[in-house]
């Protein structure tokens, strides 16, 4: 296992220093749970950016690594032809139902213009039909001449409607100056596998 998880890490790394094209973030997408050992998820979003008019439509896919730790890719598509691939481990440090509520950690990596990096906390909360989660989430991109700090605090809730699929509504608050070009409304469907 820790041999996949540090090729699986060296190889976002290898990806992400290739490409390059401008700035974005992309919020959570999902609430704190993360996927079973073996299960994949595999996700379409599209983020439409409230500062800039700007939208962009993420193709986001999942795998679950052991029971409490994932590994997630995306890539993300604007209306002007630039790209954005990230990816990122998520690690959940207590779960629904044993704690009351579910808590996980982000970590990864992302290249849109520059190399930026994602630290997260979620939590979220299952309410019967529906899971609400929120929480912050800090983004560095690292520029030529600055670097941005983008803190972020994404809200949103996911709504299963089938068997093996949800949908997903979020809203991408900035908590800070450096995060007011990344404030986006997202909508989406995962679906699992």
């Amino acid at each position: 296992m820790k041999k996949i998880v540090t090729v699986a890490a060296v190889f976002l790394a290898l990806i992400f220093c290739i490409f390059n094209t401008s700035r974005a973030q992309d919020g959570f997408f999902s609430d704190a749970r993360t996927l079973q050992s073996g299960q994949f998820k595999l996700g379409i979003q599209p983020i439409v950016f409230t500062e800039s008019d700007n939208f962009m439509l993420m193709f986001r896919g999942a795998y679950g690594l052991q029971s409490d730790l994932s590994i997630a890719g995306k890539i993300g598509l604007f209306d002007d032809r630039d790209t954005y691939i990230g990816g990122h481990f998520k690690y959940q440090l207590a779960g629904e139902p044993t704690d009351p509520l579910s808590f996980s950690v982000i970590g990864g990596v992302y290249s849109f213009t520059d190399i930026g990096l994602k630290f997260s906390g979620i939590l979220s909360k299952n309410l019967n039909a529906l899971s609400l989660y929120s929480g912050l989430s800090y983004e560095p991109l690292f520029g030529s001449n600055n670097t941005l700090n983008a803190f972020m605090l994404p809200v949103g809730v996911e709504v299963p409607f089938a068997t093996q699929s949800s949908i997903t509504l979020e809203g991408d608050i900035a908590v800070n100056d450096d995060g007011l070009p990344y404030q986006a409304i997202t909508f989406g469907m995962n679906f699992y596998f």
